[in-house]
């Protein structure tokens, strides 16, 4: 091979390799794009230790409005019935994200700890170790 071969073939092995390497910026940097136009809110991921229950992530809402999805670990609140929060229990004391289950109202009203509170389609509510909670006006989701 003479020194121009090389020349063309090592310029071309380089091209191509700068080729594939703006490709895959190209498509990261139009997934991160799209996230940001989407405009997600999110919460947590559920991530249990010691029987306590900690959120990583998930969707609550994308640009269109609510997002409302169950998931294996949501804990559904039935209007009007009582839940205790107990450690290994059923319900976890932690931190989760209350979801209106009512896709045309993103507005609903918890009692947590006797108290009646307002909430909104992904507010966090912090549920204590042997504290009630009770969906008052509609049925909730917590993620």
């Amino acid at each position: 091979m003479h020194p121009k071969d090389v020349a063309i073939l090592v310029l071309s092995v380089t091209t191509a390799i700068f080729f594939v390497a703006s490709l895959v910026l190209f498509l990261k940097m139009r997934k991160i794009t799209r996230r940001e136009k989407a405009q997600e809110e999110r919460a947590d991921k559920v991530k249990i230790v010691q029987g306590v229950r900690y959120s990583q992530d998930e969707a609550i809402s994308d640009r269109d409005g609510m997002n409302v999805t169950h998931l294996q670990n949501d804990f559904i609140l039935s209007r009007n019935k009582v839940y205790r929060a107990e450690k290994g229990g059923e319900l976890m004391p932690g931190v989760y994200t209350a979801l209106s289950a009512n896709g045309n109202d993103r507005n609903f009203k918890l009692r947590v700890g006797g108290l009646v509170k307002n909430f909104v389609h992904g507010d966090e509510v912090v549920i204590g170790d042997g504290e009630e909670i009770c969906a008052a006006s509609a049925t909730v989701i917590l993620r």
